[in-house]
């Protein structure tokens, strides 16, 4: 009965259901509300909300947050749902709400709006200019700063080391993680030089944070940016948008796109709030249904999902929906979407990206702001010093030893790490285990890595110089002891170490006792 009901739900709303993929915005809607749709069978019912292209904001027992305008409310309760209109956060507590409890040192008594946020990350930058970097990636709609920090300790040179980052509030009512970032750059820059966590993690890595990604969305109190468009459903889709290009989409969401096109972010995340819980890829799949969709790297997002929620008490033992265990989820399992920056950061850039829901009030009374830093300091921490974990290396040209702009990939694995072009630098967060490894350039002979041995704590390294295509090749020394005739296989300066694929040959070759044997 189930399935006669929902073929006839379909049929009724054929007529509704939108064109092409699935749009990121709604124009001028008008009012736009939260609501409470009750569900009753959950994974038939949000198939059609992503088919109907739906708002959808979170999934718990029983019901979906979905944000809605008249017409989608008078249509679902037209096919027969039980919708709630649920009072918005965000309306009442916007803007610079006066202080309900006096805050600490280190955490704002009340929430920063856009002038403030921006003088204060002025300051920082003035008191700390040896290891922070103020800039701006862009403008919003209305004209905003679009701020990014970065700290490091040569925040002006690049070096070999993996590059990890933070964004928050591209939901512009999700406002807990603006002030978790601000904190945790205050934090950082404070203890720089006498905390010995704080100040390894700074030496060793590139971090990004920008605390707003959408301030005129905070400032107009909405989740939307200034057009109306949900900026976490504006990126590029491997499913439904598949073309990597900032062309047509938000200033604000081009802005991201053109600054991380300029990065090689290994580890990331984006923050959010309406529930508690560690969220990771994939966010859809091909039939956007509510499924379990995990990715080649299902193994590291559940274990680096795992470090953020287990050392956040709260979210740890949150239990909102059947897919939550004890504070993470796949993405898609929870509910799907399209057009998420998690998904876009992993299959168009290679880096770990999660999304973070830190607080189960969207925009919360600011005396608990202090409650939320004490629940997220450690994580954040933590989830950062993760992007040291897996393995490394540099790759250069084995001619000139130029740095290389190269793609390095786990075999059985199609989404690949790249290389940060002017270092050569690469680094791929992997759980312990024995790996092949593959790294390629366009116009070089690849090399495969066999059993590349990973083991807990820090990366292991592996430097590979790769050949050009039309370089001249001598014969090996010491090949000839395998009984294998293998000359031309190395270039001069290279060792018998490597096994080297010769595509402009046609002929593979891997290492037998030390020497290089063809296999194909």
């Amino acid at each position: 009965m189930i399935a006669v009901a929902v073929f006839v739900l379909f049929l009724a709303v054929a007529a509704w259901l939108p064109a092409g993929p699935r749009a990121a915005g709604r124009g001028e809607p008008g009012p736009v509300f939260p609501a409470h749709v009750l569900l009753a069978d959950e994974e038939a019912d949000l198939k059609l909300f992503h088919d109907l292209d739906l708002d959808v904001d979170g999934v718990f027992r029983g019901y979906a947050r979905v944000y809605l305008i008249d017409e989608e409310l008078a249509k679902l309760r037209h096919l027969g749902y039980t919708v709630t209109v649920v009072q918005d956060e965000a309306a009442w507590r916007r803007g610079p709400a006066a202080p309900e409890a006096p805050g600490s040192d280190s955490v704002p008594a009340q929430y920063h709006t856009y002038a403030t946020l921006t003088a204060d990350l002025q300051q920082i930058a003035a008191d700390h200019p040896d290891i922070t970097r103020l800039s701006s990636i862009g403008q919003t709609v209305q004209g905003r700063e679009l701020w990014m920090v970065e700290i490091t300790d040569n925040p002006d040179a690049d070096e070999d080391e993996p590059e990890a980052g933070y964004i928050s509030s591209m939901h512009g009512d999700e406002v807990v993680g603006k002030e978790l970032c601000f904190n945790l750059i205050d934090y950082l820059t404070d203890n720089y030089g006498t905390d010995a966590r704080v100040t390894d993690l700074v030496d060793g890595t590139e971090i990004w944070i920008m605390p707003s990604m959408n301030p005129d969305g905070t400032a107009l109190g909405r989740r939307y940016n200034a057009n109306w468009v949900d900026l976490n459903r504006d990126f590029p889709d491997q499913f439904d948008d598949p073309v990597n290009t900032p062309a047509g989409r938000e200033p604000e969401t081009q802005a991201v796109m053109s600054w991380r096109a300029g990065r090689n972010i290994s580890l990331s995340a984006n923050f959010h709030g309406g529930a508690l819980v560690a969220n990771y890829p994939f966010d859809s799949n091909t039939s956007g249904s509510s499924v379990y969709s995990p990715s080649p790297d299902d193994d590291v997002f559940v274990s680096v999902a795992r470090t953020y929620a287990d050392n956040n008490p709260p979210m740890s033992v949150s239990n909102g929906h059947s897919s939550f265990n004890n504070g993470v989820c796949n993405g898609a399992d929870w509910y799907a979407i399209n057009g998420g920056m998690q998904d876009w950061s992993y299959v168009w850039h290679g880096g770990h990206e999660l999304t973070l829901e830190v607080s189960n009030t969207k925009w919360p009374a600011s005396n608990t702001l202090s409650g939320h830093w004490d629940d997220n300091r450690e994580s954040m921490l933590a989830y950062l010093e993760r992007v040291h974990e897996g393995v490394r290396g540099i790759v250069t040209d084995a001619t000139t030893g130029a740095a290389l702009a190269a793609t390095v990939t786990v075999d059985g694995n199609g989404f690949p790490t790249y290389t940060d072009p002017a270092l050569g630098d690469y680094h791929r967060v992997l759980l312990p285990g024995t790996y092949t490894l593959e790294v390629s350039a366009t116009g070089y002979s690849s090399v495969l890595l066999p059993g590349v041995v990973v083991t807990a704590g820090a990366a292991v390294r592996h430097d590979v110089a790769l050949t050009p295509l039309d370089a001249e090749l001598l014969p090996v020394s010491g090949c000839a002891d395998s009984g294998v005739d293998c000359d031309g296989f190395l270039m001069p300066g290279q060792t018998a170490d490597l096994a080297v694929t010769l595509r402009n040959l046609g002929v593979s070759a891997t290492q037998v006792a030390g020497n290089l044997v063809p296999t194909g």
